[in-house]
């Protein structure tokens, strides 16, 4: 049998106050007291409040247990409003940008796009002599009949040669740099506004990039050409607290074509 002398009802101890910006004052508040009545408290708080709190319960022997309720501080004042794009304010954001090379087709090069575009018929000459050459492995014998009345120029019958001669070499691929930007952020409350997913699929310039959230001081570390393709978002939303955490990435290509990759 426990005994116990003075008030058995949950006492509270001194509160702890933080600010912070966007955010506004959060508080700590402890109560000690016997057990069951600390479990009741708690119960009550995360009924009335827990979109608000955190609820800490620990029990101190023999009987006896302390209840932390950290307060959240969009319950400690006015609630924030939405960002400047309808979104929530984010209690935090960060950004990680990841490098890679990959490997292409050297039929994608440039180049050889260029040439596709400028000058059809040359470009049809040139996949024509690659397929004869890759049958027959007639390469010497078509480099020395090279026909360079089949293109618009000489430049361009040139550089058709240039890529002739590397896929006779074995070179079938080349390498290109790649860049993922990843964003991670977390939000304080749902009920400050809607997470945008407008414009997924369309690709953005290194300048579009701040009306995405991007910080003008991190733009020193990506490329100034290019393009960058907003990708699906991932959302994780929980119904007790009503915080949620986002994650979007935005991967770069040089170019990107503009039927299957709108522009913004």
């Amino acid at each position: 049998m426990i005994s116990a002398n003075g008030n058995l009802f949950p006492q509270e101890q001194a509160t702890d106050r933080t600010w912070q910006p966007n955010k506004g004052w959060s508080a700590n508040r402890v109560f000690e007291g016997p057990e069951a009545m600390i479990q009741s408290l708690a119960n009550n708080i995360v009924a009335t409040s827990g979109q608000f709190v955190r609820v800490d319960v620990k029990p101190k022997p023999p009987g006896l247990a302390t209840l932390t309720v950290s307060f959240d501080g969009i319950a400690d004042g006015d609630k924030p409003v939405a960002d400047a794009n309808g979104e929530p304010i984010a209690e935090s954001d960060s950004f990680t940008l990841s490098g890679a090379d990959s490997e292409k087709s050297i039929w994608s090069h440039s180049s050889v796009s260029a040439l596709a575009a400028a000058d059809p018929t040359g470009y049809q000459y040139l996949r024509t002599k690659v397929t004869e050459a890759e049958k027959d492995g007639n390469w010497v014998n078509i480099i020395n009949a090279w026909d360079s009345a089949q293109f618009v120029d000489s430049s361009s019958s040139a550089d058709a040669l240039v890529i002739f001669k590397a896929m006779r070499d074995g070179v079938e691929s080349y390498t290109v740099s790649t860049y993922i930007l990843r964003r991670s952020r977390g939000i304080s409350s749902a009920a400050q506004g809607k997470i945008s997913i407008a414009y997924v699929g369309h690709t953005f310039s290194k300048a579009q990039l701040a009306g995405e959230g991007v910080p003008s001081d991190l733009s020193f570390g990506l490329p100034d050409t290019g393009r960058w393709l907003k990708r699906t978002p991932s959302i994780q939303f929980d119904a007790v607290s009503g915080k949620m955490s986002v994650d979007g990435e935005y991967w770069w290509a040089e170019d990107w074509n503009t039927l299957l990759y709108p522009h913004r």
